[in-house]
């Protein structure tokens, strides 16, 4: 098992998470959590996504976008 999958894009939202979809103060990225990702993907371009990725179970908290588009926090359990 020497290489790994890379993930291009996702198609999907589980919405079990209360306030789990938000809105970028850039107004224009949409940010969900689906499986052990967190997805950020322009409103106007579904094809244009960006994953956070690394956590070591599924996300089960709701994100949160800081202020001025400094960075998103985000919780797996």
């Amino acid at each position: 098992m020497g290489s790994s999958l890379q993930l291009n894009s996702v198609i999907g939202f589980e919405g079990s998470i209360q306030d789990g979809l938000i809105s970028h103060p850039d107004g224009r990225t949409i940010i969900y959590p689906l499986g052990s990702t967190i997805v950020l993907r322009d409103k106007y371009d579904a094809r244009a996504q960006e994953f956070l990725q690394g956590h070591s179970d599924k996300v089960r908290e709701r994100c949160s976008a800081l202020g001025e588009g400094r960075g998103v926090a985000h919780v797996d359990a």
